[in-house]
């Protein structure tokens, strides 16, 4: 799926516990237009993998303007980026195509005012 500027979008996101124990944690995620991390996330979720299982959880991200888009993926309980500033194209929307067609005619008489 492409990220389009201004429709909404989804990313899917792999996560592994490696470990023999359950994981049960908020995961954060960050976006923006520049390669600089925000101070605050976009979104967070909470997940729960049992050890040594994987999950794929998806996020709604909708893009504001076409060009880079990067995102962020943390462990809110471990404080550790699990990804860092992963990057994606966004395409610009297409134009709007406007067409216009008369159906009928009716004689427009103006007020005192000059006015339709």
């Amino acid at each position: 799926e492409k990220l389009v500027e201004g429709k909404e979008g989804h990313l899917s996101i792999n996560f592994t516990n490696a470990s023999n124990r359950e994981y049960n944690g908020t995961i954060d995620v960050y976006t923006s237009s520049t390669n600089t991390k925000p101070n605050t996330p976009t979104s967070n979720f909470s997940v729960k993998i049992a050890g040594g299982s994987t999950f794929t959880g998806q996020i709604t991200v909708t893009p504001e303007k076409k060009g880079d888009f990067y995102v962020w993926v943390m462990d809110r309980n471990e404080g550790k980026e699990l990804v860092t500033a992963q990057k994606f194209e966004v395409a610009e929307a297409p134009k709007a195509i406007l067409s216009a067609e008369l159906t009928t005619y009716s004689e427009l008489v103006a007020d005192n005012d000059g006015f339709l």
